[in-house]
């Protein structure tokens, strides 16, 4: 019960008092969705999200927790967001870089449904339908009853009535769109981090300025952390985040893509 009045009071700040009321009334009626007007100095335009579930963790991590925050020595061109859920890092990345192009990668039907509603104001903002994985394959989303923040992609296609998720590598997705490398690389998804980072075959890690990564499983904490550091990135902690920011590029300087 702390904990809960808590958020919602973290949230106060992100969304202010009428909004945080709607919030309450809206779980309180088991609303499925609903939208909320953030601040304006935070996000320009209003986002869905489901008020029963863990969007509204979601929401703080990335607007009030800033998890996605990166040293750059430059404005970035192209970003991945991969795990991309309903669309609050994107849409970070989208307003702090106008000038990028942010593709935002999520495997779950039901995610898209917001993704695309939350993004559709985001010229910038391209959704790929389907998983990063280390390889081009398909499969199902192997966890359709867990919460929807925790919906991981499987390359088991033997689940009955399941819908077919096409799976891709960051090289691959960048190579459909004719471009070679992406500067920020973030990845949410859901115990693969390891199989994507550590692929040998992986270009894209060569030539990224930074990979945000939340690590879902503690064992590949080390194993990650130690092919970063080993293809030239200094880490640190950002919350439930695990910031890898290129080595030697220049002076660097904080660019919050949470803020305007």
């Amino acid at each position: 019960m702390l904990r809960h009045a808590r958020r919602l009071w973290l949230l106060h700040g992100l969304i202010g008092a009428v909004q945080t009321i709607k919030v309450l009334g809206a779980r309180a009626l088991g609303l499925p969705t609903i939208q909320l007007t953030l601040r304006r100095a935070v996000l320009p335009h209003a986002v869905q999200l489901r008020p029963c579930s863990n969007d509204l963790l979601v929401l703080w991590s990335m607007f009030g927790n800033k998890e996605c925050e990166v040293k750059l020595t430059s404005m970035p061109s192209v970003i991945i967001d991969g795990g991309a859920h309903i669309g609050f890092a994107a849409i970070q990345f989208a307003v702090q870089f106008p000038e990028a192009t942010v593709l935002a990668v999520e495997p779950d039907a039901e995610n898209q449904v917001l993704l695309a509603s939350n993004c559709e104001q985001y010229a910038n903002i391209e959704i790929v339908k389907g998983a990063i994985w280390n390889e081009q394959t398909t499969g199902v989303i192997g966890n359709p009853d867990s919460d929807y923040w925790a919906r991981h992609f499987s390359p088991d296609a033997s689940a009955p009535n399941a819908v077919t998720v096409t799976a891709r590598t960051i090289d691959s997705i960048l190579a459909e769109r004719g471009l070679t490398s992406a500067d920020i690389v973030k990845l949410d998804i859901e115990g693969a981090e390891r199989r994507v980072i550590c692929d040998s075959n992986a270009r894209w890690l060569a030539t990224a300025n930074a990979v945000i990564v939340e690590i879902h499983d503690s064992p590949d904490v080390s194993v990650i952390c130690q092919r970063m550091s080993g293809a030239g990135y200094s880490h640190r902690r950002q919350a439930e985040k695990h910031i890898f920011e290129r080595v030697g590029t220049g002076e660097s300087r904080i660019v919050n893509a949470a803020s305007n």
